[in-house]
C-alpha cells in the first residue's frame, strides 16, 4: 500500500521495479511486462 499514484513518475518507477501495490483496488491492473510466444493469425500465446 504505497498511497503514491500510478499516474506520476514515482509510481512508474515503483511500478517498473515490481514494488508498487494499489491501495485502491478499483484501479485496473497495471501490465508493465508481457512476451509474446506464438502468433498464427487469429491466435496468439502471450
Amino acid at each position: 500500500m504505497s498511497g503514491i499514484s500510478p499516474f506520476t513518475q514515482a509510481g512508474f518507477e515503483l511500478a517498473k521495479a515490481g514494488l508498487w501495490k494499489p491501495r485502491d483496488h478499483t484501479l485496473p491492473p497495471i501490465v508493465y511486462g508481457l512476451k509474446l510466444l506464438n502468433f498464427k493469425a487469429p491466435c496468439f500465446d502471450i
